[in-house]
């Protein structure tokens, strides 16, 4: 594997710079506006509210894509820099999670009596999300472990007739969209399939709480809702693996030199 370069560090301050740009025009703008949009007559029976709230999520979706897709592409060339990925992706989501809160406080029109619950809270969701962020990385770790040890095999034990070792397709370039012996395609899915179990883990433990304080809705269109929510997380997935597929290949066609 190749030893850390300056390309590894390049990627870190991209995804540094992308994701406090991202989080900060969703804080600060989308975030507002919608909750304005919400609270206004006039448009709270809209689209524009719910197309807010999915562009929020669809771009928070595209910032998290381009760590996991750090993350690959580091393992796959570079073989190290995780801690500087990790470190990077925390800072973000404490950055992100303290603008929600300071927002909030904004809005109620001072610091919360109950402060310390607020920072709890901060706390919590990005622990929550670097746990989740390191499970992609055991997965992809071992998937892409498993590619270099059997081409050290084909290499050491191997030989076409000329004596030369026989080669092994490399992962990259990508020859299709998914592939399940492709280590990085492999790895892409895991980080799609990881970022739905989580998701649908803590929509879970949000209605159980709320069912548990309030009881079963009895409205049928709340069920509905619930249900729309929980289906619109196999979206979420997908663009998931689109996006980090995307990420993957600009951050490994780079020239060689």
């Amino acid at each position: 594997m190749e030893k850390a370069k300056p390309i590894a560090k390049k990627w870190i301050f991209i995804s540094a710079a992308v994701a406090i740009a991202v989080y900060g025009l969703i804080g600060f703008l989308i975030s507002p506006v919608k909750a304005y949009l919400s609270s206004d007559a006039v448009y709270s029976e809209t689209v524009i509210p719910t197309m807010l709230d999915y562009l929020s999520d669809i771009l928070e979706i595209g910032v998290v894509s381009l760590f996991y897709a750090v993350i690959i592409a580091f393992l796959y060339r570079h073989n190290g820099g995780m801690l500087a990925v990790f470190g990077t992706f925390a800072f973000v989501t404490l950055y992100k999670c303290f603008i929600n809160t300071a927002m909030t406080w904004i809005n109620i029109g001072g610091v919360s009596s109950e402060w310390f619950w607020d920072l709890a809270d901060v706390i919590y969701y990005t622990m929550f999300e670097i746990a989740q962020m390191t499970v992609i990385y055991l997965l992809a770790k071992r998937f892409i472990g498993e590619f270099y040890l059997l081409r050290e095999a084909k290499l050491k034990f191997a030989k076409d007739d000329d004596g030369t070792g026989v080669s092994l397709q490399e992962p990259y370039p990508y020859q299709r969209l998914f592939s399940i012996k492709n280590c990085l395609l492999k790895s892409v899915l895991a980080c799609a399939v990881v970022t739905f179990v989580f998701m649908v883990s803590i929509s879970i433990l949000s209605d159980s709480l709320t069912i548990l304080m309030g009881g079963f809705p009895k409205l049928p269109q709340t069920w509905l809702l619930m249900a729309i929510n929980y289906v619109s997380m196999i979206l979420w997935g997908v663009l998931v693996y689109f996006f980090t597929l995307g990420a993957t290949a600009v951050i490994l066609n780079k020239k060689k030199s």
